[in-house]
């Protein structure tokens, strides 16, 4: 299994990033948000 890690621009997150970490979500994997 591998991990991706996505840095987010707190104040201006890119749509594309974001929608990376929806898909993520929706085929059950995890985020770790600190």
């Amino acid at each position: 299994m591998a991990a991706t890690l996505l840095r987010i621009h707190p104040e201006n997150p890119p749509q594309n990033r974001i929608l990376q970490v929806v898909e993520v979500l929706r085929k059950g994997g995890l985020i770790i948000y600190p």
